[in-house]
């Protein structure tokens, strides 16, 4: 996706935390989306900055921005549901989301997860990242 895409869809969350925090999570990771319906509270060090993530070939990523999403919560999933009893979201769940921010945001092609995930690894790699890494 293109820069100015990018901007569009994080406009198109305006003031709707969890919709910020799942596009954030994929842009700013890099993590697959069985990674982010996988995480879970307990590995969040918000005071240190991060979230522990096992992933595919045992990988750990880190990632910053969750307090305003969490609030006081201890455990569970990090990204829940709107509807009561607000559980963790499933993969078709996220992908929904990702899609729906796209429409907001106008854009036509189609966007799903992992198109924000090479986004974030095509950025990275710009801005000289080595390829292993990633």
């Amino acid at each position: 996706m293109s820069s100015r895409e990018v901007e569009k869809m994080r406009i198109a969350c305006g003031e709707n935390v969890r919709d910020n925090l799942v596009l954030e999570l994929f842009l700013a990771t890099g993590c697959r989306v069985s990674e982010i319906v996988g995480m879970r509270v307990e590995d969040i060090d918000l005071k240190e900055g991060f979230c522990k993530v096992l992933g595919k070939g045992k990988k750990d990523r880190l990632l910053e921005y969750m307090e305003r999403y969490l609030q006081d919560r201890r455990e569970g999933a990090v990204v829940l549901s709107l509807k009561s009893p607000h559980q963790g979201l499933k993969k078709n769940a996220l992908e929904n989301i990702v899609k729906a921010i796209a429409k907001r945001a106008g854009i036509t092609k189609r966007v799903f997860p992992h198109l924000l995930r090479h986004t974030f690894a095509t950025r990275a790699l710009n801005k000289g990242m080595p390829l292993p890494t990633l």
